[in-house]
Parts: structure tokens; C-alpha cells; sequence
């Protein structure tokens, strides 16, 4: 998605969202995402990864398992994204 701006209707959006909220956001961004069409949001707070999906009312549920990656526990996720303070960029 480089490069390109999300055309509504003509380009399809990503497959999912990643948040890493380090400070409190004041702006709801999930009708945002939903307008657009993200299927998934991944936020990361405070050590601990919440997925939500979107729902055919158009809001997002919390859920278990994601869609980009069911093979993979939610615990697998985070173990993962913890790693980065383990190693640097290249490795």
C-alpha cells in the first residue's frame, strides 16, 4: 500500500490495522477503519494484544483468533511482537 491512497469502492483496504498505543489516543479511530473497510484492527496495549473484527453492523467485536492469521494463537502474537526488545532490526 505504499504510495497509494485508499480509493472507497476501487482499491480494496488492507488486510488488517496494527495500533501500538503508547499514549491515550482523543480520536476514535475505529469508525475510521470501519468506514474503510479494515476487516481486523491488532491494537497493542500495555503488553497485551486485543484484536477486533469487523462486523456486518459495521462496529468491531473483540475476538480470540484473527482472520490474516488463524493459524496463529493470539499469545503467539504477542510473544512475537515482545521479541523486538530482544534484538535489534536486523537480526
Amino acid at each position: 500500500m505504499r504510495g497509494r491512497r485508499i480509493k472507497v469502492g476501487e482499491i480494496p483496504p488492507p488486510d488488517l490495522a496494527l495500533e501500538v498505543d503508547i499514549t491515550t489516543s482523543v480520536i476514535d479511530r475505529f469508525p475510521i477503519y470501519a468506514a474503510l473497510g479494515f476487516p481486523e484492527i491488532w491494537q497493542y496495549v500495555d503488553g497485551e494484544m486485543v484484536i477486533h473484527l469487523l462486523q456486518t453492523n459495521g462496529r468491531y467485536a473483540v475476538a480470540e483468533k484473527c482472520l490474516a492469521l488463524p493459524m496463529v494463537p493470539r499469545k503467539k502474537l504477542v510473544e512475537h511482537l515482545d521479541r523486538c526488545h530482544e534484538t535489534d532490526e536486523t537480526t
